[in-house]
């Protein structure tokens, strides 16, 4: 009930305007490292085998560290809910021309193509009614949705059922004169606990 109600505040801040965020050139590499690392002991607990791709070498985004952090978190952490039993989820972070984007697939039970504009209303998942499998709000989608769009990027989740769903955010990279030093970039690179 207290991760319910919390969910709620923060898509009313949200949605009221409530949030202050503050995009800085980031190595999203690095900053994906955190979140991926701290979930390898629920993908242990579930038997789910997590992967982490980082490019390696710096992939610089204009992006609020924390609330990326928090984006990265709720998309693995929603994949790995997802999965059964000797799932495999992936976390691919890469670079094109002016863009950044970073990537989270899984071989879990996937979704029906008709539920996929649904998933970030708030209180909506996958599987409803009785055909229901998996708990949860569904508002944690709902806040990473606002999130993204809030630092001027996109979202998008391609799946079908039986297939696991991909789920690919981009982010707009630094202007040249605000991109991250490589030096202190690869500095701040966090070891990856799994990259099998």
């Amino acid at each position: 009930l207290l991760d319910t109600l919390d969910a709620v505040l923060r898509v009313l801040k949200l949605e009221s305007g409530v949030v202050e965020l503050h995009p800085e050139p980031v190595d999203l590499s690095a900053l994906a490292a955190t979140p991926v690392e701290a979930l390898q002991s629920m993908t242990e607990r579930q038997d789910v085998h997590l992967e982490f791709d980082p490019n390696g070498t710096p992939v610089q985004a204009h992006v609020d560290p924390g609330a990326t952090e928090r984006i990265v978190e709720e998309l693995v952490r929603n994949a790995i809910d997802f999965s059964e039993t000797g799932d495999r989820a992936r976390v691919t972070v890469r670079h094109s021309p002016g863009t950044a984007r970073f990537t989270v697939e899984a071989t879990g039970v996937g979704m029906d193509a008709e539920h996929l504009d649904q998933l970030f209303r708030p209180f909506e998942q996958a599987s409803v009614g009785q055909d229901r499998t998996h708990e949860g709000t569904g508002l944690g989608l709902t806040v990473t949705h606002r999130l993204v769009h809030l630092m001027n990027g996109s979202i998008e989740i391609e799946s079908e059922q039986g297939v696991g769903p991909r789920v690919v955010v981009t982010f707009p990279s630094p202007k040249a004169s605000d991109s991250v030093p490589a030096s202190r970039a690869s500095e701040s690179r966090t070891p990856t606990a799994d990259q099998s």
